[in-house]
């Protein structure tokens, strides 16, 4: 990537800066303008990185300021040159730019010395970790659901399939889903699938990507016995074939009996199910593709009604239950294709003026704020704020207005002031809703240009595009209800 970008950069440089000719030089401006709209997000990433190292350089006592200096300066010629190569000063310091962080730090001279952590400090940890996994499952459930209301405008097919693996076939179904390689198959076995059925078949071996054609998400379930490892998948995929787009209950003349709500040709592409378990069922919510198809809605076993259905934005709640079991094991668990559900988002920030993106990064500053804009769209603050985040560091690297030895300086170490806010006697986990927000907004900073209604305002654009959702129930979608 590194050499492909330095290429990259040499062209539009060379062509921009050696021919006079006019055509040459919006040749290498469009040149350049599409190679950084392509790398922003690698360039963010890189622009993190170099912070980081310079933090530990600052702290280290191996180093001396001249050698920090030179460093900043070095990387600031690069990141103004747009070019990601990573500064040889850091590599005459010792640093490498593929070392984790442990060994960075021995590399500088920074001593890891570790103290017993009392009660209240190991407790308010465990409350930040389980306020993460709430916060990665608030955000995976929108995420889900903004995917199905995607692929329902694209028309692509849905499905919830149930992968399990036969103990009998396979010794470790642990080590099975950790590797990850059958799993991989299977999605490739279906994209090739759907490529033949959009007549594109030879698009996967001419280097087309899996995402072209099928779209997924998964959350590895244990089971009650903890050995029982089984996935529970959705998947979206771009055309099918034509025996795939038949009723299941096309032909039957008896409408309570009318109860098959599965894809039998798609459970043929999982080689390891267990007997009679694991099936691809027809995925159904208001507006879907299956309806447009002639396809009766399924009748319920355990009620004898129909099934019902929900809008597509509420897709994550039927995944999200499976992400509450045991979620402490396996933080791997959920298995997704890359920017999953984030289109629409990334596309409505890179529409929104730069002023409205910037406050969109702002977390809001009172616990009454915040319940109000919570209220406004369906979007997790969270999820919010880093695509937020992303999108101006990119528009602003795109235009080179970005404040590159700002970007440079160490972050405020917020998470070390309320550690040490504990250790003088606060207890987060005895605070109402209300204190712990105001808590935590005491150890955060003040962004620059801090303004509530600047923040309401760009709250209010996303609720325009993401509307508040409407409650669904939770229905069991692994299999169909025994009789």
């Amino acid at each position: 990537m590194h050499l492909f970008l330095f290429l990259w950069c040499f062209l539009s440089h060379f062509l921009l800066f050696s021919f006079d000719r006019f055509f040459c030089r919006l040749f290498s401006i469009f040149v350049f303008s599409f190679g950084v709209v392509v790398l922003t997000l690698k360039a963010m990433s890189h622009v993190g990185r170099i912070r980081s190292d310079l933090a530990l350089l600052r702290r280290s006592r191996n180093v001396s300021s001249a050698s920090i200096a030179e460093c900043e300066a070095s990387s600031l010629s690069y990141l103004a040159q747009k070019s990601l190569i990573y500064p040889p000063a850091f590599r005459d310091l010792g640093l490498g730019e593929d070392m984790s962080y442990q060994d960075r730090k021995k590399a500088v001279g920074i001593k890891s010395f570790s103290v017993a952590p009392s009660a209240a400090e190991i407790d308010f940890q465990d409350q930040l970790e389980t306020a993460g996994r709430e916060a990665r499952k608030c955000n995976w459930v929108w995420r889900i659901g903004a995917e199905m209301t995607s692929m329902r405008d694209r028309g692509w097919f849905p499905f919830f399939v149930t992968l399990t693996v036969d103990p009998s076939r396979v010794a470790d179904s642990m080590s099975f889903w950790k590797e990850g390689r059958e799993f991989r198959r299977y999605i490739r076995r279906l994209a090739e699938v759907s490529a033949r059925a959009c007549g594109k078949a030879t698009a996967l071996k001419d280097g087309a990507s899996d995402a072209d054609f099928i779209r997924h998400c998964g959350v590895i379930e244990h089971g009650a016995s903890r050995q029982h490892h089984h996935m529970h998948l959705m998947v979206w995929m771009r055309d099918v074939p034509s025996d795939w787009k038949i009723c299941p209950n096309r032909g039957n003349p008896n409408p309570s009996t009318r109860t098959t709500a599965h894809c039998r040709q798609m459970g043929t592409y999982w080689p390891w199910a267990l007997p009679g378990l694991g099936r691809a069922i027809y995925f159904r919510h208001e507006g879907d593709v299956w309806g447009a198809l002639g396809f009766c809605l399924p009748i319920s076993r355990k009620t004898g009604r129909p099934s019902k259905v929900y809008p597509p934005a509420s897709a994550g709640v039927y995944v999200a239950k499976y992400m509450e079991k045991e979620d402490r094991a396996w933080l791997h668990r959920v298995k997704a294709t890359r920017n999953l559900g984030k289109d629409y988002l990334r596309a409505l920030l890179e529409r929104l003026p730069l002023q409205s993106v910037r406050a969109l990064t702002w977390r809001a500053r009172t616990y009454s704020l915040n319940v109000f804009l919570q209220t406004i769209h369906s979007v997790p603050h969270g999820l919010l704020r880093s695509m937020a985040k992303q999108v101006l560091f990119c528009r602003q690297w795109a235009s080179d207005t970005l404040d590159l030895k700002a970007c440079l300086q160490p972050s405020i170490a917020v998470y070390s002031a309320m550690l040490q806010s504990v250790r003088n006697g606060a207890r987060p986990r005895e605070m109402l809703s209300a204190q712990f927000f105001d808590w935590v907004t005491e150890h955060l900073p003040v962004p620059d240009g801090y303004s509530e209604r600047a923040l309401q305002r760009a709250h209010l654009r996303c609720s325009v595009e993401f509307p508040p959702l409407r409650p669904a129930a939770v229905r069991h979608l692994g299999g169909l209800p025994r009789a």
